[in-house]
């Protein structure tokens, strides 16, 4: 008897701790962009757990790269990217900290800014 409860125990203890081994190491990034002023963008992330993450604007193809930044050592990240030298079209913000990738279409129309939801991508 005493043999089946301590089995039943140390089932249940692993069946517990086994959830937690498919969960990510950290908190998501949580990311922000808004426009401030004519053609900059404020981006704002939280959740960095000072690991290093790299912050790019790059084309659709990422191929050009018009703006990249990595943070380390932050919680924490406020930028106020200038964007003037962007022609009218679409372009790619991309936040990367170890496997977890946020993406953002920046699309640019005159002197409007306008922003998709940010996007995971695997």
């Amino acid at each position: 008897m005493k043999k089946a409860i301590l089995a039943t125990m140390i089932f249940a203890i692993t069946s517990y701790f086994s959830g937690f081994s498919n969960t990510t190491p950290f908190p998501p990034i949580i990311a922000k962009t808004k426009l401030i002023k004519e053609k900059t963008i404020e981006l704002r992330l939280a959740n960095l757990e000072k690991k290093y993450t790299y912050v790019s604007i790059t084309d659709l193809r990422g191929k050009s790269v018009y703006y990249s930044e990595g943070v380390k050592n932050h919680n924490g990240f406020l930028k106020a990217i200038n964007i003037k030298n962007l022609i009218d079209g679409r372009y790619m913000l991309k936040i990367k900290r170890k496997d977890e990738i946020l993406k953002q279409i920046v699309q640019v129309k005159g002197e409007h800014v306008y922003f998709s939801n940010f996007k995971q991508v695997k």
